[in-house]
């Protein structure tokens, strides 16, 4: 006679196992009846072949998941990195300036790419250096507060109540979402304006209408809307010893401690300047 050998009580795979644990009090809870009395063995050959194979099968839907998703996350980082190597000799340890528009800041997703392409720069060896706009985001709080806002030639007419939104927004909310996504990526960041260490002084910006059909050129009084008049990177450079990644708003003091709102690319082309960036 032929014995068969005992039975083994099934065990979830080492996969699952964590899954396993988890939902066993799930399963026992809801058994049809309540839990039947009878002992801990009997009680797993009920549930464990059941648990196992719900357990196998959403660990395999997950993993597949991530899998895909892992692997589509590697290929673009490959693809970047590809177009970047023959650069990445002749940049490292340089300055580099980037201008971050308000217009790609609409969504979440788009500020943690971006965030996560500066963090890959400087992890292979640039200095990446961030200047940010927002004007899309001070647009949307001043409509939120009722201030009335106009436009000329494309630039902003900033009176004293709309200049410390400006501040507020290019400051605060904007320049900390990017400094968030940074620090979320991997890397140190700090968020800055160009007040902050005298790094942009400021003056009025001054500007012609081109559109006036008059042969006397008009001069057009924007507010508090300002150009970069000189330039001190020594914060910047303070950053960047640390390695920290600097964040910077555009916001500039006049030398009568007046605050104006700069034009993001003015600022970017600036400060890229004065640090000799690449």
């Amino acid at each position: 006679m032929i014995r068969r050998p005992p039975r083994s009580t099934p065990k979830p795979s080492s996969a699952a196992s964590d899954v396993y644990k988890r939902q066993v009090h799930y399963c026992v809870a809801n058994m049809p009846g309540g839990v039947p009395r009878t002992s801990t063995l009997a009680l797993n050959k009920a549930i464990l072949p059941m648990l196992t194979k719900l357990a196998d099968q959403g660990f395999k839907k997950t993993l597949s998941e991530n899998k895909n998703k892992i692997q589509s996350e590697w290929l673009k980082k490959a693809d970047f990195l590809t177009e970047i190597l023959p650069f990445m000799k002749r940049y490292a340890n340089r300055v580099i300036v980037v201008k971050f528009g308000g217009n790609a800041m609409g969504k979440k997703e788009y500020i943690d790419s971006f965030a996560k392409d500066i963090v890959l720069l400087q992890q292979v060896g640039m200095l990446p250096v961030v200047v940010h706009g927002g004007g899309p985001q001070i647009g949307e709080m001043l409509s939120k507060l009722q201030i009335k806002t106009e436009f000329i030639n494309g630039l902003r007419i900033t009176d004293a109540a709309t200049i410390d939104v400006v501040e507020m927004v290019l400051s605060g909310v904007t320049n900390k979402s990017i400094v968030t996504a940074i620090s979320n990526s991997g890397a140190k960041s700090v968020g800055i304006s160009g007040k902050d260490g005298n790094l942009i002084t400021a003056k009025r910006l001054l500007k012609v209408d081109n559109n006036s059909d008059s042969n006397v050129e008009k001069a057009i009084d924007l507010g508090y809307v300002g150009e970069p008049e000189t330039i001190d990177p020594q914060v910047i450079h303070a950053l960047i010893n640390e390695k920290m990644i600097p964040v910077i708003a555009p916001v500039g003091m006049g030398l009568d401690g007046q605050t104006y709102n700069i034009n993001a690319d003015t600022a970017a082309g600036a400060i890229s300047a004065a640090m000799k960036a690449s």
